[in-house]
């Protein structure tokens, strides 16, 4: 793994319900209320052996929810025939979220509106057993498992309200709701046994389904009509003559372009899609456009395949290019030869990459521009086409292989292109371009890009501008002392950080009115008691319990704005508007949570627990907290805390939040906001180095590890911070990672 992925590593690394399902039944006279079903039971029972099926749409995207359930060992799956629609490509997901391949379509019946799937042999989910529905009688108690509106795997209790013929076909009359996504579910009797399959809802009344009897799919089982998935997939699919795929993807075609997205069943996701036929000989040259859906993605061209693990592959990835060599099955064996980032490559358009293949080197291009040369020759003879990894979303067009292929546009053609382009920006289509329309269309992807490239940098710029004159505000703040610090407003700018658009004004302002609101109530003589009143019973603040860790609860806007919040928020808030109303209220730091000290005229300090609603806390209680963390009881008084370490501590939640969330940049600016209020923070610079150079900011990836260099702290690994420094001042062939 390379370096800077090991230290990315390192400082990322350190830092049920019961089912209550009330019985059902139709509202007739006739039918008297259900026997008492264990619906809870047989729910955990069945579950397992019921699946998820969605079906692709014309361009391949998985739409609409389904319900199956496997019905034998050998993997064979049942459900409704509409669920698996005409020629459409089929996804199967288990109870516990894994997909499950299919093979064929084992049984079809229009008639019945039946369907059986045979799934592949790996892990297949337990089979329910087929009950006999000649033997089902009305008033039979019943469960039907499926997926509702897309909300998977649910039950619902009822029972057989008929036995019914619709259409010549023997049918169940069920008396329970059925919504879409429920079709092909099973229908369970109380043995746990497959009575019916569900099918179908009434248009009068919610209560109201049918469900197709279970022996008619046994009689289906008996009479099987295998059809191997890849004939059954004929919308969109590749000229077999012409393509083969390997590991597993769905590569199909859509309007003259090859899609692909599921990931492959190869280490990394990887797949490919080659060309049949004999391998082209040396030298020869193979090229396509290809389209990320996200620059996350990795696809391109593959060359020098055995049809197997071993090729090469040309591709995009994260924005840079990479020439990799594939000789085996998993990452040990795969060598990144080169990797780059170039400026002729679009991001988020179309690009043309074109490999030339000779004797004793390999030339990479994108956009008729050469980007990487290789002396590598250990692959030479193979078949050709394209490769992706993961479950990126590409698009290719004009694939072509032969011993020498256009070189794009000449200098004369791009000058003559661009003022065809500049004649047509009065409205007048100029003819050029329509004789060039291909041409035409990829100068306007470049204009497209350069201009994207502005509005991106216009952005970060923003942000960027944004973001240091909230930490400049917050680091002059920090330098006053501490009786003089706004810890509103520095609790506020610790907002900002992650709202560029907080008016940090407003929210003082509104604060101001609260204190005069309760000023008036109070008859201008305000106590601790008007300030409770208000601030817990009038505007109902109150202690986050169900989302504690949120981020939001230690955004002071948010907080305002939520009335929900930390202890260290809410006491912020309260001490605030107690100082307005010259009340003496303190902040008391306590290992784990966070309380207030009131300091009334007359008698004993008495200590407030604003996240429990006021709860005024004994000193019993305060030494048991404390105790939680020491081995004897400390005072209280120890654990006062100034503003800067209540903005501090505030900091301290809000890097765990952004940690927990793995979310990077954020990370980043909190412990930039704690470099500002403390320049010496020797960690944190660190750490913001680090995670510097993992988003790309190398300047301040550099900056910190100078700064670290020149001090060289007591206990910092001098050599890692070399290799930070490294890392951070190479400006090409940065190979980010070894994944594909």
């Amino acid at each position: 793994m390379h370096r800077q992925a090991v230290l990315c590593q390192t400082i990322l690394l350190s830092f049920s319900s019961s089912l209550m399902v009330p019985p059902l039944w139709a509202e007739d006279p006739a039918i008297v209320p259900p026997v008492a079903i264990d619906a809870s039971a047989l729910f955990e029972k069945v579950k397992p052996s019921v699946v998820v099926i969605s079906v692709g749409d014309r361009t391949g995207k998985s739409t609409g929810v389904g319900t199956g359930f496997v019905i034998s060992k050998e993997g064979l799956v049942a459900t409704n025939r509409h669920v698996i629609g005409e020629s459409r490509q089929l996804y199967v997901t288990a109870a516990d979220g894994r997909p499950l391949s299919v093979q064929a379509v084992h049984a079809v019946s229009k008639n019945q509106d039946l369907a059986i799937l045979q799934l592949s042999a790996d892990q297949l989910p337990p089979s329910l057993e087929l009950g006999s529905s000649a033997q089902v009688v009305p008033g039979e108690p019943v469960v039907a498992v499926g997926n509702p509106q897309g909300l998977r795997h649910s039950v619902v209790a009822g029972i057989i309200s008929a036995k019914r013929e619709i259409d010549g076909m023997p049918m169940l009359q069920l008396a329970l709701p059925i919504e879409p996504g429920n079709s092909g579910g099973p229908v369970i009797n109380k043995r746990g046994e497959v009575i019916g399959i569900v099918t179908m809802k009434s248009a009068v009344t919610e209560n109201l389904g049918f469900a197709i009897e279970s022996d008619g799919l046994r009689e289906l089982l008996s009479h099987p009509s295998p059809i191997p998935i890849d004939r059954w997939q004929t919308i969109g699919a590749l000229d077999p003559t012409k393509w083969e795929s390997v590991f597993g993807s769905d590569w199909r075609q859509r309007a003259g372009q090859i899609v692909v997205s599921e990931p492959g069943n190869s280490f990394g996701g990887r797949s490919l899609c080659l060309t049949k036929g004999d391998p082209p000989t040396v030298p020869y040259e193979v090229m396509v456009s290809v389209r990320l859906g996200s620059e996350e993605g990795a696809a391109g061209l593959a060359f020098a395949s055995d049809a197997g693990d071993i090729h090469y592959g040309f591709y995009p990835s994260g924005g840079s290019l990479r020439l990799t060599c594939f000789r085996g099955p998993d990452i040990a064996s795969w060598q990144i030869l080169e990797q780059v980032r170039s400026k002729h490559y679009l991001t988020g358009q179309w690009n043309e990459l074109k490999v030339r293949v000779e004797d004793d080197r390999i030339i990479c291009l994108v956009n008729q521009q050469k980007v990487i040369e290789s002396r590598d020759v250990s692959l030479r003879r193979g078949r050709v086409g394209l490769v992706k990894f993961r479950d990126t979303d590409a698009r290719f067009r004009r694939f072509a292989s032969a011993k020498g292929l256009p070189a794009g546009p000449s200098k004369e053609e791009t000058i003559l292109l661009d003022q065809a382009l500049d004649r047509s920006k009065s409205g007048a289509m100029d003819r050029y371009l329509v004789e060039h329309a291909d041409l035409a269309a990829d100068r306007l992807d470049r204009r497209v890009s350069d201009l994207e490239e502005q509005v991106r940098s216009a952005r970060q710029l923003r942000s960027r501008v944004q973001e240091e004159a909230t930490l400049t505000a917050l680091a002059k703040e920090a330098s006053q002392p501490d009786e003089s610090i706004d810890l509103v407003r520095s609790a506020l700018l610790l907002a900002r950080l992650e709202n560029s658009d907080l008016e940090v004004s407003s929210y003082i302002d509104e604060l101001a009115q609260m204190a005069q609101t309760i000023r008036t109530s109070a008859a201008n003589r305000p106590d601790i008691a008007s300030l409770d009143r208000y601030f817990f019973e009038e505007k109902g603040f109150h202690g986050s319990r169900s989302e504690y860790y949120h981020r939001s609860n230690s955004y002071l806007n948010e907080v305002m704005d939520d009335r929900e919040g930390l202890p260290i928020t809410l006491a912020v808030l309260y001490m605030s508007l107690a100082e307005k109303l010259g009340l003496k209220v303190t902040g008391v730091g306590l290992p784990g949570h966070f309380i207030v000290r009131w300091q009334p005229a007359e008698g004993a300090s008495v200590f407030i627990d604003v996240f429990d609603r006021g709860r005024r806390m004994t000193k019993e209680e305060i030494d048991h907290v404390i105790l939680q963390t020491a081995e004897e009881p400390i005072p209280v008084e120890s654990y006062l805390a100034d503003k800067k370490a209540i903005l501090n501590r505030m900091l301290s939640n809000i890097l765990r939040a952004t940690q927990e969330e793995r979310n990077i940049p954020a990370m980043k600016r909190t412990l930039s906001a704690m470099i500002a209020m403390e320049p010496d923070r020797v960690r944190e610079r660190w750490q913001r180095g680090i995670l510097a150079l993992e988003t790309g900011d190398k300047d301040q990836a550099e900056v910190d590890a100078r700064w670290l260099l020149e001090r060289q702290p007591e206990g910092v690994d001098l050599e890692a911070v070399h290799q930070l420094l490294e890392l951070a001042t190479r400006r090409e062939n940065l190979a980010e990672d070894q994944s594909p």
